[in-house]
């Protein structure tokens, strides 16, 4: 019995080319068309770049909506400190100045109050971009003057802002029961407030006393049993400056159903 071993080589090449032309025969068609479907989507994607990016789309933070309190109605407080990852998501850019030893999920530190603005503004408006047409949010903050530090405030807004220095205490009180944490976090936070002094303040009101230019910065940290916290010191910070130790916490209004 001959074996394929036993046939001449020229003879076992030609059956090796036979049963590759055969094979061809039958898939050749069907390897034409993924290569030219192939080559026809990179003529696509190099003239149309934008078609194959992913829309950017924020980290949406978690909001716990707390019970109405005296003073304060329709609050929602994010659950956490705006984090590392969330700020890079919106921004593209990392300000914290531990950088790389910074976690994700670490708060995002190092920015000034307007830097806070410009976050949060960008926010909501890419937010938006997965909400329907009748439920888009509206931005808070307006800002005008030569360095967009002339800002205003649409109490009517929808979007996501900072929290008056009355709005940061209620959810600092409130916040073991309703879910909200860090509070008494690594960082302090940003709130809407211009600074008054404690000795020259009526009381905080929910829209915060007026005519300093310094913002409100607040902090906690918890007392010995764990539930109690130990509010901070109040101070003010000119807006335009930054700090490893002051980040912020979003919120919104949020919309009451009519009873």
């Amino acid at each position: 019995m001959i074996t394929w071993r036993d046939r001449p080589v020229s003879r076992r090449w030609l059956y090796g080319v036979g049963a590759l032309a055969l094979v061809f025969a039958f898939t050749g068609p069907l390897v034409t068309w993924w290569l030219a479907q192939s080559a026809s989507a990179l003529r696509h994607r190099l003239a149309h770049p934008e078609a194959t990016q992913r829309p950017a789309r924020p980290l949406r933070p978690e909001l716990i909506v707390l019970p109405d309190d005296d003073g304060i109605s329709g609050l929602a407080i994010c659950r956490t400190n705006v984090t590392q990852k969330q700020w890079e998501a919106v921004l593209d850019e990392r300000p914290s100045s531990c950088q790389d030893d910074c976690s994700a999920q670490d708060p995002v530190q190092n920015i000034t109050w307007y830097d806070a603005i410009v976050y949060l503004n960008e926010l909501t408006a890419r937010d938006n971009l997965g909400r329907a047409a009748d439920d888009q949010l509206t931005p808070c903050y307006q800002q005008g003057g030569p360095d967009g530090q002339d800002v205003t405030w649409d109490r009517a807004c929808t979007g996501y802002r900072l929290p008056t220095e009355a709005e940061w205490l209620y959810a600092a009180l409130v916040e073991r029961r309703w879910g909200v944490f860090d509070m008494d976090g690594a960082v302090e936070n940003w709130t809407w407030d211009e600074y008054t002094p404690a000795d020259d303040a009526t009381g905080p009101a929910a829209a915060g006393p007026q005519g300093q230019r310094e913002r409100t910065v607040r902090g906690a940290a918890p007392l010995g049993d764990g539930e109690t916290l130990r509010f901070g010191p109040r101070h003010g910070r000119a807006p335009d400056t930054a700090s490893a130790t002051v980040g912020l916490r979003c919120a919104r209004t949020m919309a009451r159903a009519a009873e």
